[in-house]
């Protein structure tokens, strides 16, 4: 069950066509800036992805509890839902989260707040529109950074 009281990140890593394969940075990546997220503020996290990814987004939760101490409410979605849902679940997220795939692009499109993040430089597919980060590789504390960018309206003051 969601609740508003805490902010929505969306999380779709994977792409959907096996020639983008090499597109995404590997699931682990993200266990530790996500991790680091709740220790500023709770949230809810929703995986989206196709219904082959569905055990690779049980994988991320497995690891990010190894990892983390504390839980965050986690939504598997992957082959859950339809194109038309995921663009409800998207508008519903307060940031996306993503590789360069077309959830990526729906989510500028929708004007969500996106992190697309890329393995390597492709600017073609880069947008430019308000409330879009493009971070191309970079470490778990740049990751985290920018999730908290564009978290920053639920980000306490002080912080």
């Amino acid at each position: 069950k969601l609740t508003q009281t805490f902010p929505i990140i969306g999380l779709r890593i994977r792409c959907g066509t096996p020639h983008a394969r090499a597109k995404p940075p590997p699931s682990p990546c993200l266990v530790e800036p996500l991790g680091r997220v709740p220790e500023i503020f709770p949230y809810h996290l929703i995986r989206t992805g196709a219904a082959d990814e569905w055990a690779v987004n049980e994988e991320f939760t497995r690891q990010s509890a190894i990892r983390w101490k504390h839980s965050i409410p986690v939504h598997n979605l992957a082959g859950e839902c339809s194109l038309s849902a995921l663009t409800g679940i998207i508008c519903l997220c307060d940031v996306f989260v993503s590789s360069d795939s077309g959830p990526y692009h729906m989510s500028t499109a929708l004007g969500t707040r996106t992190l697309a993040l890329f393995n390597f430089p492709n600017p073609m597919h880069y947008h430019d529109v308000p409330g879009l980060i493009i971070q191309v590789a970079g470490d778990a504390g740049t990751t985290t950074k920018n999730i908290l960018k564009l978290l920053a309206r639920h980000v306490p003051e002080g912080l």
